[in-house]
């Protein structure tokens, strides 16, 4: 599958429509943005093709992926501010709490998932 950006660019990407990997010199699949960092070449990233691709990286999934973990510090700073305020015991500190513990739990599991 490919992805034509407006300025007539032809991306390859997975027939998923994620990120095109490519193999490095030990054989692991990395992407190209990935293999420009690692050998600090970073001007790279500027030419007029990698903007395409960040560009459209970010339209497709990591602009839903920052919504969502700015959503759950929200929630988790109302929650913490909703306990604070409220008095011991009463149903909105109890709330608030289970708030602040859920979007706890979520930012866990979240960067077990990161990392594995």
């Amino acid at each position: 599958l490919y992805w034509y950006s407006f300025d007539g660019i032809v991306l390859p990407t997975t027939s998923d429509g994620g990120a095109f990997t490519v193999l490095d010199l030990a054989g692991k699949p990395t992407t190209v943005e990935q293999l420009i960092v690692r050998h600090n070449r970073r001007e790279l990233l500027n030419a007029p093709v990698m903007r395409a691709i960040i560009d459209w990286k970010w339209t497709v999934f990591a602009s839903a992926i920052y919504q969502r973990r700015v959503a759950q510090y929200l929630a988790m700073v109302g929650g913490l501010l909703g306990a604070v305020v409220g008095d011991v015991g009463s149903p909105m500190s109890c709330v608030s709490m289970a708030v602040c513990g859920g979007c706890w739990v979520g930012f866990v599991l979240q960067a077990a998932r990161e990392g594995s």
